[in-house]
């Protein structure tokens, strides 16, 4: 067991996951980090924003996949963007898909991180790339499949997002981040 010196070491979410482990409720971890820290606001939000240790393995999987899915996305993303720059020879495009390449990179370290903000904005964001998908992807010369896989595959993600949110995380901290 950790001493209380010790624990005030760890970083505030290490030290929320430790007592929430060892059976501290949420108030009593927000009343000792308060004695650390001013700003009850973001203690609060830190406390809601970090996922129990029950609901991290009840939803291992799940969040497993959504990491899985966006890798694959960047890698499609960067094929995509080799595939462009020699057929159009467009390194404006090339550099457009790099930078939403970096992007999702960002989303997944967040997911691997169990972020909370991550996983709103992710859905939200993924949502948008769906809604545009259909409305632009119509027009041009994409076979019928790989528009319905397109659909799919982002569905996938967005639902994930959305699902892992409302599973992982406490109402509030999705609402005030």
């Amino acid at each position: 067991m950790i001493d209380k010196e010790q624990l005030f070491k760890l970083n505030p979410r290490e030290y929320i996951v430790i007592n929430r482990d060892i059976g501290k409720s949420d108030q009593v971890i927000f009343d000792e980090l308060t004695t650390r820290f001013s700003d009850k606001n973001a203690i609060a939000n830190l406390i809601a924003g970090t996922p129990t240790t029950r609901n991290k393995n009840k939803y291992k999987i799940h969040n497993a996949t959504l990491f899985v899915l966006l890798l694959i996305s960047i890698i499609f993303k960067i094929f995509n963007g080799f595939e462009s720059v020699s057929s159009h020879e467009s390194q404006f495009y090339f550099l457009m898909i790099l930078l939403s390449s970096a992007i999702s990179l960002v989303f997944a370290w967040g997911v691997y991180n169990y972020i909370a903000l991550v996983y709103k904005a992710g859905g939200i964001l993924t949502t948008l790339g769906l809604i545009k998908t259909i409305i632009s992807d119509a027009g041009y010369n994409y076979s019928f499949g790989f528009i319905v896989f397109d659909i799919i595959f982002a569905g996938a993600i967005a639902g994930l997002f959305f699902f892992l949110a409302n599973k992982l995380f406490s109402k509030s901290a999705l609402s005030q981040n």
